[in-house]
């Protein structure tokens, strides 16, 4: 798990204090969305089969939200790279997506246009 830090991070690392989790500190929180992103995304380990990203401000986030977007992915039909859930014709968050999207907005940077299968590929996670 990797959590990437900006606004108030000394108050949120330490309540993160006794998780095990890597934090990244991103120095500049008031650029985009995309620069937290790459942050992120570069302290994970290579190798990996996916990646989910959510953000911290999902309070009513909860584990069958988790497992339900985790069961779409599983299911996803071939060649789909990206899942999301779809609230009232609104994508949502978390996303989750393969190690391919996630070497293309890495070499993107923090600049680029972020997970771009998403809207290539219009894929949903339904029902999640």
């Amino acid at each position: 798990v990797v959590v990437v830090l900006g606004h108030h991070r000394e108050r949120i690392a330490a309540t993160l204090a006794d998780q095990a989790v890597t934090r990244v500190v991103n120095p500049d929180p008031k650029a985009p969305q995309n620069a937290s992103l790459s942050l992120g995304l570069a302290a994970l380990p290579d190798g990996l089969d996916g990646v989910l990203v959510t953000l911290a401000d999902l309070p009513l986030i909860g584990p069958a939200d988790i497992s339900a977007l985790l069961a779409a992915y599983e299911t996803r039909p071939a060649g789909t790279r990206f899942v999301r859930p779809w609230v009232e014709g609104q994508p949502g968050h978390p996303v989750l997506f393969d190690a391919g999207v996630r070497r293309e907005v890495l070499a993107a940077g923090p600049a680029g246009p972020g997970p771009a299968p998403a809207r290539r590929d219009g894929a949903r996670a339904r029902g999640a």
